[in-house]
């Protein structure tokens, strides 16, 4: 089974309505990007569906190989 998957690819937006905090550290600037986070209910109770059927799926598998759980 295949586990949740995200793309990968990193999205730079250059526009500040997504960038809720910014920091520097030395030379790097680290900029907090809101643009991902859940807005609705449905959004966030989706996201948890996903997390749980990761985790049973991890939890599968240890059982498949007869790791203890």
């Amino acid at each position: 089974m295949e586990v949740v998957r995200s793309n990968l690819a990193h999205k730079i937006h250059r526009g500040d309505s997504m960038i809720a905090a910014e920091y520097k550290f030395g030379n790097t600037k680290v900029l907090i990007d809101t643009s991902y986070v859940c807005k609705t209910k449905e959004e966030r109770e989706k996201v948890d569906r996903e997390i749980a059927m990761a985790a049973w799926s991890i939890i599968d598998e240890m059982v498949a190989k007869g790791e203890a759980v």
